[in-house]
């Protein structure tokens, strides 16, 4: 999840653990510098979390969801969501997770069950997500399939993608019941515009973030005003505007970083900060150290 990798539409590209098969579980920790986790995302992916340690507050469509050890989110396909990692009883910020994604399609086999129930499930804007604590009656059963999909993951078999299909139908027919009969959240239509335009504002960000780029030019992609698309980053990102392009560019800058070879002024540049001083200032109150000193510690080459 640390690749930044988007689609034209500003959509997260999910690296599947199998080209034969649109999925991908790890085991993950949550960390507010080096975690795309924490910049608003969203893929057509159906997003399952299991929290084994710690806490995190997801958002989802703007709203908050507290997460705590032993809790089970689903996020549903093409929601904007975002995590940030958060102390238990005043201690240390720290969460581990582990993460299953997986693409409908993989559900499409039976044409008739994607009919009935796969495409409804996507398509239903008053299901964004759902929150299953760990003293929810139903939490053995998520633990369970959680447990098999990822022994599933590391015994490596070839064919494991029947062990994978398997558990997902399993997975949805306890969504099924859940949005069928507990889920009351109402999306307006108001609601559904504004998020649809941040949306839009943001995967311009995620599109053009190596040009300069004013507050106009975001509130242009959607044809609204610089007040309205103020308001709908801090609701939502909790960032104006601006703070949303330049945290963008900082975490795509310390991939770079990390994974490249190209020199820092390079770097600077091409991620729109084209007076490096300014970058490095910039660098270093995000991460605590200079890009420099950040490289040696992290570099992957």
């Amino acid at each position: 999840m640390n690749n930044l990798k988007m689609n034209c539409n500003g959509m997260l590209s999910v690296d599947y653990d199998r080209q034969d098969y649109p999925a991908a579980l790890s085991e993950e920790q949550l960390s507010e510098n080096l975690s795309f986790r924490i910049l608003a995302h969203w893929h057509e992916e159906f997003e399952f979390l299991r929290i084994l340690e710690g806490g995190m507050c997801e958002e989802i469509n703007g709203e908050s969801v507290d997460l705590n050890e032993g809790d089970v989110l689903f996020v549903n396909s093409k929601q904007m969501h975002r995590s940030k990692v958060r102390s238990i009883d005043g201690g240390d910020k720290y969460c581990s997770y582990q993460i299953i994604q997986l693409h409908p399609s993989a559900l499409y086999g039976d044409v008739v069950t994607a009919r009935k129930y796969i495409i409804p499930l996507m398509n239903n804007s008053r299901f964004s997500f759902l929150h299953i604590k760990k003293d929810n009656p139903q939490i053995g059963k998520w633990n369970n399939i959680f447990d098999m999909c990822f022994e599933i993951l590391r015994s490596g078999e070839s064919f494991c993608e029947l062990g994978f299909t398997g558990a997902f139908y399993m997975i949805l027919s306890l969504l099924k019941n859940e949005y069928d009969y507990e889920y009351e959240g109402i999306i307006s239509k108001s609601e559904n515009v504004n998020l649809t335009d941040v949306k839009n504002m943001a995967a311009f960000v995620y599109t053009n973030y190596r040009n300069k780029i004013t507050i106009d030019d975001i509130a242009g992609a959607v044809n609204t005003g610089r007040s309205r698309c103020t308001r709908l980053f801090r609701k939502y990102m909790e960032k104006t505007p601006t703070e949303f392009v330049n945290d963008y560019r900082l975490m795509v800058a310390a991939q770079l970083l990390r994974e490249t070879d190209r020199s820092i002024a390079d770097i600077a540049c091409g991620c729109g900060f084209y007076d490096q001083s300014y970058f490095g200032k910039m660098f270093l109150g995000k991460f605590g150290e200079s890009p420099k000193k950040y490289r040696l510690k992290t570099s992957n080459l």
